[in-house]
């Protein structure tokens, strides 16, 4: 639900189709130019409502309302109308903020890269943005001229161009007749030369250019043309001194390209205890560009495996622009261990794997990227499963880094694993029982083996749909699968998978284009993907795989972190994981969520990114096997971040392992069944609180830790926790002092360095203020009672009624939204993630953050995301914050013997805001 403070009401109940009564007049204006095309139509009544109220908010200048109202409704809804997006950027971007406003179109272009006026707004960006974005820039106008878009976007990429200084600025393209083009400044810059095959010739364009000359680019007379027969030549390039302009090379023939190249037919490589004639050969097509490094590890992991089939190793070397890369394939050649074709020109991906198609003629292929690795006996097992059916068309292995088929977690791309390691993982999963052809909705092509009979029905790879490279794979499968035959993934084969070597900048770019082009060829495919993806068939394979080395991983880690079960927002989170991940050792975190009453789930994972596992258990049906990897892991210490919301029987049998643990308290839950010492109106005293006291409190106000129905049996358990820990750390004194009183046998360490060394991990930004009328405070924490939430409240309802010049910003979401919102003087901007959080105060303009909880803290989080974006804080003097507030850094302590009236006068010093402002 939305509400709007400009116009006092809610957004977003119940969404309803209806026609959007917004003209294209109104938005072309906002946008500044014509036309900005909209397909709104379908938007539900409420995104209409907000598009109209955004609309009249532009019309009043208000552009830092209108991205503020359209960042909430995103943040709360990811599935946004894309034109309620643009709009905030376009908002953004009227606020002079246009990295961030770029960030925003960037985003949007990655989801609808068929939308040429997403293009056209992004390229309108690089062009703010120069020189900064230069890479980008250039690769962006490149492909809008390429691509021959709208007129506009076509000017804008002149523009950047020119401004880049970048020579040649032209294109050309073929018609299937004549090749027509232009050069910007012809009369100026060298003449062109046109590469016929392998003759040269001179080119000096001389027809007029009316239109380019209209908007101010080129001499008037910049075009070009020339009739070709497709048939009397391969390829053309149309360069100066060396560089193509947009569009060449072009190729005429293609067929026969592999014609003009270095190709030198070899003998099939075979096992020496197997003859060639008795053995089917398959041909490992490897297209190469850049990378040398990898393209070595490829080929030596490559010529080193032991395999019984023959192969034939065809290497394409698709106008490498590394010396050292040419000189390595021309060695490797001469030694007869590939065959190789080196094309005059580059043709992309696509285009070379086509070539090495061709050259294939007859024989089962691979697909193999030149920065994958692969060990053993991989190539008799991916042929293996290719023929478990007649039907197999293609075959995938498992990979760190393959789409669907990514280990440990499809989708997410895990760090390459070193060759040690690689070699363990594919000898797990190749002595593997069961089946191992599991169909996919798609192949993916990083290795990827094709049946000749599924290739010679199917076709080649399409180099019209498929700009250069990703998406073919994809393709290619739903051709062939539309022929009736299947694509699989080989569960008991690994490939390691470096990627985006080759690419570069220009990945994401070929990427967004590509996929619109199969989403709007197959609409069909998204929905058998994500269903792939839900029913997740390779999960226990990946767990089996998770379990066989994590004792490998994590012999190398510190300690197993246990973190606490309640936490009320992802900023918590973030920061108490960043903890115990200072050293350079990697720690293991096990995390816990209640999934029915008596029921959870359990999840293991490491901090080290290098370390690709993720094991999630059921509790207590899974309890055996938790405990079984628990100690195969051999950690060497375990940490106890809380202790509410575990169950009892988990944190005894960590206790029972075997292995030193340590307890950090965060909280009360060791003594109080509310974990925050949280009275009906009131803190709990230092002294010792009576039992039926506390029983009193649970009745009156609920219990937190259900798993006690009394608080001596909570106390009882702690007791026994504390005796046989290692340490009992907390970060304040105040802390300490509270927990020796119920607890005068056990020993508590203070220790704040975890909290100064996480909240120095933060980037301190300067605050840029939007409205210098408005002094805005930044509120961190306000999701639960506990939190401060109805201080909040209270303080936004005294700020409304004193018209007070401040406004809060309550980063993330509240205990009440609406009750906050009512008041004019707050802002929630819903979900927020900590490394989003400078960002976005330096948006708002924060001056000053706010904490407001009314229990003693014992982690001031607070204060560590004041430390983070380089603000000073006003909290009370309870807990931790009576320690950690420094007055000579433009703290402010807010005494406790004071009304709320006296804290907002001590806040609202001119001293102190000019400190801060």
């Amino acid at each position: 639900m939305i509400f709007c403070i400009a116009h006092g009401r809610y957004l977003f109940k119940n969404p309803s189709p209806r026609i959007l009564c917004v003209t294209m007049k109104d938005i072309n204006h906002v946008f500044d130019y014509q036309p900005f095309h909209y397909e709104l139509s379908g938007l539900a009544s409420d995104y209409v409502r907000l598009l109209k109220m955004a609309l009249s908010l532009f019309e009043q200048n208000r552009a830092s309302a209108v991205w503020r109202l359209l960042e909430r409704a995103e943040r709360c809804n990811p599935n946004v109308a894309i034109e309620l997006v643009l709009l905030r950027a376009k908002a953004l971007e009227r606020c002079h903020y246009f990295s961030e406003a770029f960030d925003v179109v960037e985003s949007a272009y990655q989801l609808h890269a068929n939308r040429p006026e997403i293009q056209q707004y992004l390229l309108r960006l690089h062009a703010k943005l120069l020189p900064k974005h230069a890479e980008q820039a250039f690769t962006l106008a490149r492909l809008t001229l390429h691509q021959k878009n709208d007129w506009q976007s076509i000017i804008i990429a002149l523009q950047i161009l020119k401004q880049l200084q970048l020579n040649p600025v032209g294109a050309c393209h073929y018609d299937g007749t004549a090749i027509t083009g232009w050069l910007l400044d012809s009369n100026i810059l060298p003449a062109l030369t046109v590469t016929l095959d392998d003759a040269d010739f001179k080119l000096t364009p001389y027809l007029t250019t009316p239109f380019l000359h209209q908007q101010g680019f080129g001499s008037g007379r910049d075009g070009f043309s020339l009739t070709v027969s497709a048939d009397c030549f391969k390829v053309i390039r149309i360069h100066l001194n060396g560089l193509d302009l947009v569009g060449s090379p072009l190729y005429l023939n293609t067929e026969r390209l592999q014609n003009t190249s270095q190709t030198t037919a070899i003998t099939p490589h075979v096992n020496t205890r197997v003859t060639a004639s008795k053995s089917p050969v398959i041909d490992i097509i490897i297209p190469v560009y850049k990378g040398l490094k990898e393209t070595k590890a490829c080929f030596n992991a490559l010529l080193s495996a032991k395999n019984i089939i023959a192969y034939r190793i065809i290497v394409i070397d698709d106008a490498s622009p590394e010396p050292l890369l040419v000189d390595f394939l021309r060695e490797l050649h001469a030694k007869n261990r590939i065959e190789l074709i080196q094309l005059p020109v580059n043709i992309g991906f696509v285009g070379a794997v086509n070539q090495g198609l061709r050259a294939s003629c007859h024989n089962d292929v691979i697909l193999l990227n030149a920065d994958t690795c692969v060990h053993g006996d991989w190539l008799d097992r991916l042929h293996a499963v290719a023929y478990r059916s007649e039907r197999i068309g293609s075959v995938t292995p498992l990979s760190n880094n393959a789409e669907l088929l990514s280990f440990p977690i499809p989708m997410q791309v895990a760090a390459m694993p070193e060759p040690a390691m690689l070699a363990k993982m594919d000898t797990i999963l190749a002595q593997q029982h069961g089946i191992n052809a599991i169909e996919i909705p798609s192949g993916v092509g990083f290795c990827w083996y094709i049946k000749r009979s599924c290739l010679n029905e199917v076709g080649l790879l399409d180099d019209v749909l498929i700009e250069r490279g990703y998406g073919e794979d994809t393709d290619f499968c739903l051709r062939a699968a539309a022929k009736g035959w299947k694509n699989v993934c080989a569960s008991n084969v690994f490939v390691a998978h470096a990627g985006n070597v080759s690419f570069g900048i220009s990945k994401k770019h070929l990427v967004a284009k590509n996929l619109a082009r199969i989403h709007e060829r197959y609409p069909e495919h998204e929905a058998q993907y994500n269903d792939f993806l839900t029913t997740a068939p390779l999960t226990p394979i990946y767990n089996a795989l998770q379990r066989a080395i994590l004792p490998d991983y994590a012999a190398k880690a510190t300690a197993l972190v246990v973190l606490p079960a309640i936490l009320p927002d992802a900023i918590s989170h973030d920061i108490i994981r960043a903890l115990d991940t200072r050293n350079r050792h990697s720690v293991y975190y096990l995390a816990i969520a209640q999934t029915t009453q008596a029921n959870y789930r359990i999840t293991l994972s490491s901090s080290n990114s290098n370390e690709p596992l993720s094991l999630t258990y059921t509790w207590p049906t899974d309890g055996s096997v938790l405990w079984h990897d628990l100690r195969a892991a051999g950690f060497k210490a375990i940490k106890i971040h809380a202790l509410v919301g575990w169950p009892e029987s988990i944190l005894n049998g960590l206790c029972l392992l075997g292995i030193p643990y340590h307890i950090i308290l965060h909280d009360y839950s060791a003594y109080c069944l509310q974990s925050t010492l949280l009275k009906a109106k009131a803190v709990c005293t230092i002294s010792v609180v009576d039992d039926a006291s506390c029983v009193a409190c649970v009745s009156e106000q609920g219990c937190k830790n259900t798993a006690y129905s009394h608080p001596k049996a909570l106390r009882d358990f702690s007791v026994q926790l504390f005796q046989k820990a290692e340490t009992i750390t907390v970060a304040s004194a105040d802390a300490a002092q509270r927990h020796r009183a119920y607890f005068p046998n056990s020993h508590f360490k203070i220790d704040r360095r975890a909290i100064k060394q996480a909240a120095a991990l933060g980037i301190k930004q300067p605050t840029a203020v939007i409205n210098t009328d408005i002094v805005r405070f930044a509120v961190f924490f306000a999701a639960t009672a506990e939190q401060g939430f109805f201080n909040v409240l209270a303080l936004a309802r005294l700020l409304a009624r004193q018209r007070s010049p401040i406004e809060l910003i309550v980063l993330g979401t509240s205990w009440d939204d609406q009750a906050l919102f009512a008041t004019g003087k707050a802002w929630i901007t819903g979900p927020v993630a900590k490394a989003d959080v400078a960002d976005l105060l330096r948006l708002y303009g924060c001056r000053l953050a706010l904490h407001l909880a009314p229990w003693p803290e014992i982690d001031g989080l607070a204060w560590q995301m004041a430390q983070l974006a380089g603000l000073p804080l006003a909290a009370p003097e309870l807990g931790i914050y009576k320690e950690l507030l420094d007055e000579n850094l433009g703290d402010i302590r807010l005494s406790l013997n004071k009304t709320l009236e006296e804290w907002l006068q001590i806040m609202l010093r001119p001293a102190q805001l000019s400190a801060v402002a």
